[in-house]
């Protein structure tokens, strides 16, 4: 199965670039919602794979379809690998990408530089929406040349991801921050994909006792506290704001209103915005 999936995430090279095109475009033509993967880490990114769904087997070797299911919706995105300039070639079929994972490795001057010539092509108001930079090495980002690819990231609306923390984030860190592939899956499967399907309960019961109201209430608390991590940035908040609001029209009275404040402070813990500013500026 390693092997297989290292087929999918191996490099496109010359004599396979036009075939591979081919299939690709073909396949964009009738699907979506794909990924994708851009970069010559395929180690890492097959790390990837393996994390979001360790038991499926990749039925091409051009493309991977990861059948998402969490508590609250199921999607099907289609994961693509191919290279900087694949993309550029085929950039306007692609902008119906609705994620995008570019990777590179900070010890080689020349990595950072190949994502670099892709600037003119994103802008803020277009897709896709969910667009990420991966640094993969294991050495972790200097403060000089994390200010440069910050700065980037920060133009263009990605979010840089490091692959480790450094010694002082180490030491200041207890929010539970992420990094490299655990980041990344906690992005893709956080995000509200366009083409997903809410879960609906497999039974509701017509005339359930006072008992099983406070039970099932009780657990859809607990499912909703689920939403809420710490230092969650505004961007992952915003594209569970659809699931925050099925779960809410789940509660009722005390609860729901309880479940809006935690909403409401979540995204002013996001902005940036402490309670103490809010009630001085009520007033």
């Amino acid at each position: 199965m390693v092997a297989s999936k290292s087929k999918v995430l191996s490099s496109i090279n010359t004599s396979t670039c036009i075939n591979t095109q081919n299939q690709m475009m073909a396949h964009l033509d009738s699907v979506e919602f794909v990924i994708i993967s851009i970069g010559s880490n395929n180690s890492a990114l097959k790390d990837i794979l393996k994390e979001l769904d360790p038991h499926d087997e990749i039925e091409s070797n051009t493309s991977y379809t990861w059948h998402l299911k969490n508590k609250y919706f199921k999607a099907d995105v289609n994961i693509y690998c191919c290279s900087r300039e694949e993309f550029l070639k085929n950039f306007l079929e692609f902008r119906k990408l609705e994620a995008v994972l570019f990777t590179f490795d900070a010890a080689s001057s020349d990595s950072f530089c190949e994502i670099e010539k892709t600037s003119h092509l994103f802008k803020e108001d277009e897709s896709p929406e969910l667009r990420m930079v991966w640094e993969t090495s294991n050495k972790g980002l200097e403060d000089a040349t994390k200010d440069k690819y910050f700065s980037w990231c920060l133009d263009h609306q990605f979010e840089l991801i490091e692959n480790m923390e450094t010694g002082e984030e180490a030491d200041e860190d207890s929010f539970g921050v992420k990094y490299g592939v655990d980041r990344i899956k906690e992005a893709l499967r956080s995000h509200m994909w366009a083409n997903h399907q809410m879960i609906e309960p497999d039974e509701k019961p017509k005339k359930p006792s006072t008992t099983t109201v406070h039970n099932e209430q009780q657990t859809m608390t607990e499912q909703n506290e689920d939403l809420f991590h710490d230092n969650e940035s505004f961007e992952d908040l915003f594209n569970k704001l659809h699931v925050m609001k099925e779960q809410a029209q789940n509660l009722d009275g005390d609860a729901r209103k309880d479940y809006a404040e935690k909403v409401a402070y979540a995204f002013m813990e996001a902005l940036g915005i402490d309670d103490g500013e809010s009630d001085s500026e009520d007033r």
